[in-house]
């Protein structure tokens, strides 16, 4: 296990000529108080690395040799979200740092809790992506996963336009309004488990795939 993730870790160096750039626009993004984009497009990016630990385990057939090794599939398997979700979490605290640096330097420009707020409605969501798209990335090619990704992200968006088209605003509003009258012990109990249920669900489900390939 300790090896696996050190490897992942290591293959961070490969990116080494893209997250200075995508850095740089998100410290962009942040002088320029622009928190409820560049807090999205940072926890994206977080998904989107952590896949990319796939695609060079996959080069010229190196992941034949990798499962020679001394370790069982449920291990690999159990890394690569353990390494996901080291990913999600780092790029978030790194989020967070910078808009409390932001924030403390140009409070003018926007604040620490409203940054703290996306951060915390963003972190779950890019879990249970996380959830989803390491199932898909084990059953599927690197290519055929991310056409099912940008299904799904269409889907997802299409939906949303949809239901704004369709919806009346008064009916949003009230829902809106129920949403936000449940107790907040609610949301701070259900939500992890929640989504713990999910990654569990997800854990089994990549397992079961990995062992169905032939290597």
């Amino acid at each position: 296990m300790k090896g696996l993730l050190l490897k992942d870790l290591l293959l961070l160096k490969n990116q080494k000529r893209i997250l200075p750039l995508f850095l740089f626009v998100l410290i962009w993004m942040v002088m320029l108080g622009s928190a409820s984009f560049a807090i999205p497009f940072l926890s994206m990016m977080a998904v989107v690395l952590a896949q990319s630990s796939f695609s060079y385990d996959e080069i010229d057939h190196s992941d034949s040799f990798l499962f020679t090794l001394p370790f069982s599939g449920r291990t690999y398997v159990l890394e690569k979200y353990l390494f996901s979700l080291l990913c999600v979490l780092s790029v978030e605290v790194l989020a967070v740092i910078l808009i409390a640096v932001g924030s403390f330097f140009a409070p003018q420009f926007f604040s620490l809790q409203e940054g703290l707020e996306y951060v915390i409605a963003f972190l779950p969501i890019c879990i249970l992506l996380t959830a989803f798209a390491l199932p898909m990335r084990i059953r599927f090619t690197g290519e055929q996963s991310r056409f099912i990704y940008m299904a799904l992200y269409g889907v997802i968006a299409l939906l949303f336009i949809v239901l704004r088209k369709l919806v009346p605003q008064e009916a949003a509003e009230k829902l809106l309004a129920a949403i936000t009258s449940v107790p907040v012990v609610v949301y701070a109990v259900g939500i992890p488990l929640l989504i713990i249920l999910l990654l569990l669900l997800s854990y089994r489900l990549s397992c079961r795939w990995l062992k169905a390939k032939e290597y």
